[in-house]
């Protein structure tokens, strides 16, 4: 006679695996809530009523990502400046080893009343690259596109012994500046 308990181990180990996948299931949409409501809180405390098509996480990579944002302004001042703010894409990795530090940031298709860009790159105190940049003229001057910058790239140096921050590389393409 074979004794039952392979079969009953079998059993165990296959209703384990799947309570560890239901529960990392429902760890996710648990945290994916926090997050959300966090970025939603922030957002309201800083005066933005916002719709968020939707947004990534790793725990692992230290990111957020953030797809398709549109948000306006609240405050008439800044209504006025920024418009409805829209964004394709944005993600921000944070630094391993200080808590709440950006240590890179990238941006995809952004546009504002003042302007739009097409990529945006920065680590803090290494580099910042600029792809696609538009500013417009204000309203009072006939709206449009003041200058267009094809890209900007600074790459940043060694701090001097004052403490501050020396340019390695400063790369300027502009396409079109309208006077």
């Amino acid at each position: 006679m074979k004794s039952p308990w392979p079969k009953r181990l079998a059993i165990g180990c296959v209703a384990l695996l799947i309570l560890l996948l239901v529960s990392v299931f429902t760890a996710n949409l648990i945290v994916k809530k926090m997050v959300a409501d966090r970025i939603e809180d922030e957002l309201v405390k800083n005066g933005w009523q916002a719709d968020l098509g939707g947004f990534d996480y790793s725990l692992w990579d230290k990111e957020v990502e953030i797809y398709d944002f549109s948000g306006v302004p609240m405050d008439e001042d800044r209504l006025e400046q920024f418009g409805e703010v829209q964004l394709k894409r944005a993600r921000v990795k944070f630094d391993g080893n200080k808590e709440d530090f950006i240590g890179k940031l990238d941006i995809s298709e952004a546009q504002a009343k003042f302007g739009k860009l097409d990529k945006l790159e920065i680590v803090p105190g290494k580099f910042i690259f600029a792809k696609g940049l538009t500013v417009n003229n204000p309203k009072d001057f006939g709206g449009g596109p003041l200058f267009e910058v094809q890209s900007v790239q600074i790459e940043f140096g060694d701090i001097t012994k004052e403490g501050k921050q020396r340019y390695k590389r400063v790369e300027l393409q502009i396409g079109r500046v309208t006077l």
